[in-house]
């Protein structure tokens, strides 16, 4: 199935993409900046400007016979000011409106187009204390609510302009996945020693594995009954206050003191809604037993219950049009390293304990972390070409860092995988002081990295 993607360069854009693509289906990508999306993709997709307003090219639309709409921006990502509220209400309802329009105007109407699901949340249910919330429960109150029902009520123009198309809305819960997204969010606070429940710890949080907002879209196309609203969360809402005490076990540190409301009033103004309100939200539709993760803590086992203490992680996916056996040379050589690496981390290959890069091979390295010069030295282990192997610090400058590469036939290209691991000396003390920091300058070490491969490596082939 040829099936059409907005929000495709995503946390849950690219998780739901790299499955669909795993099953065979071609994806096609809108994207507002064509030449930063290969980057940022961890699947084969053809790419297409637009910038979710006005009308998508018709070469973009030609044979797709599903859509996904992922689009609209980040709701925590700034305060909500008026110009805010614009962009979040035209980022979802204008550009869906936009959307349907553009596949009315084909020459065969959307003839081909078969099911068209289109993401809301449950912040359609407002503030709603212990209330159980079914997808027959009536809309709620706040600026989150109108904003959800407004962009429902815009799907449905799917039904009347192209009526043999299935509509599916799943009203999305906060999605759970590893090193992205909500959790990504909560771990650098918790780390940083100040996480803690927000209010009186009492209102009810509906959330879901990223795994299972995956398998949910994937039955979405392939279930011909599956139609109209669905409350897309775990059977077992959580309150505020057992999610805190759930991710201080996860990420092996202490809660702090609670966050009163009226703090977050005032940092956060009309947001602090987003973070306040009370939804318990549960699917009359759905099958529990459909749920890979029922429980908030399976989900954070299956997320999190490798972690070592003081740990931190990340992970990052691409997908290039060449074959393993054709690029493990270029990844598995240390010359390579300073092509990939920032510049202003001055990164210098100093030598190798043998000829050519084997199991127990010792590398040594010089760099400056922000003008601080350093030096590294990594022994390469689990050694298996062209697919995998592994750098790990014996001496540098943090406590531990291992880099796992992974490199995976997929959809006739690679899928190139970076999981790292690593701790910050001086234990509790440094996680407090640095994670944060540390955190942030490996994401731009990796977000470099992908760039540099993609423009050597992908962007030549891009829609060709």
């Amino acid at each position: 199935m040829k099936v059409l993607l907005t929000g495709g360069t995503g946390f849950v854009g690219n998780e739901v993409g790299r499955k669909l693509s795993e099953q065979g289906h071609d994806l096609v990508v809108l994207t507002r900046n064509v030449e930063t999306a290969g980057a940022r993709l961890s699947y084969p997709a053809k790419v297409f400007q637009w910038s979710g307003k006005g009308r998508v090219s018709a070469q973009a639309l030609e044979g797709v016979e599903a859509v996904v709409n992922l689009m609209g921006e980040g709701i925590a990502d700034a305060p909500w000011t008026e110009k805010r509220k614009k962009n979040l209400r035209d980022s979802r309802v204008q550009s869906t409106h936009d959307l349907i329009r553009s596949f009315e105007d084909l020459e065969d109407s959307g003839e081909k187009l078969k099911v068209f699901v289109s993401f809301s949340a449950v912040g359609f249910y407002g503030d709603r204390a212990d209330d159980v919330l079914t997808e027959t429960s009536s809309q709620g109150e706040g600026f989150l609510a109108e904003l959800c029902a407004e962009w429902e009520e815009t799907a449905r123009e799917v039904l009347e302009k192209i009526p043999q198309a299935r509509l599916v809305i799943p009203r999305l819960g906060v999605v759970l996945g590893e090193c992205h997204g909500f959790l990504d969010r909560l771990e650098r606070v918790f780390r940083s020693g100040v996480g803690g429940k927000l209010g009186d710890g009492e209102q009810f949080l509906s959330w879901i594995h990223i795994q299972d907002v995956v398998n949910f879209v994937s039955d979405s196309l392939s279930h011909q009954d599956m139609e109209g609203i669905f409350n897309l969360c775990a059977p077992h809402p959580v309150t505020n206050k057992e999610l805190t005490k759930a991710l201080a076990k996860a990420f092996q540190v202490k809660a702090f003191a609670p966050v009163p409301k009226f703090v977050l009033k005032a940092v956060y103004g009309e947001m602090s809604e987003a973070l306040l309100f009370s939804q318990r939200v549960v699917s009359e539709k759905r099958n529990p037993k459909s749920f890979q993760f029922q429980t908030l803590e399976s989900a954070l086992e299956d997320l999190y219950g490798d972690l070592k203490k003081n740990e931190a992680r990340l992970l990052t996916h691409l997908w290039v049009p060449q074959k393993p056996e054709d690029i493990w040379d270029f990844f598995s050589s240390e010359t390579n390293l300073e092509e990939i690496t920032p510049k202003n981390l001055n990164f210098k290959v100093l030598g190798k304990s043998t000829e050519a890069i084997e199991e127990g091979t010792l590398i040594d390295y010089k760099l400056k972390i922000h003008g601080v010069p350093a030096k590294w030295k990594t022994r390469i282990r689990d050694w298996d070409p062209p697919h995998e192997f592994v750098d790990e610090q014996l001496s540098g400058p943090y406590k531990r860092w291992v880099h796992h590469h992974g490199l995976k036939p997929f959809r006739g290209g690679t899928l190139l995988t970076d999981r790292v691991r690593f701790q910050l000396p001086l234990g509790s003390m440094g996680r407090m002081g640095g994670f944060a920091f540390v955190r942030q300058d490996v994401e731009k070490i990796f977000s470099y990295r992908s760039q540099v491969v993609w423009k050597k490596f992908g962007s030549k082939t891009q829609n060709s």
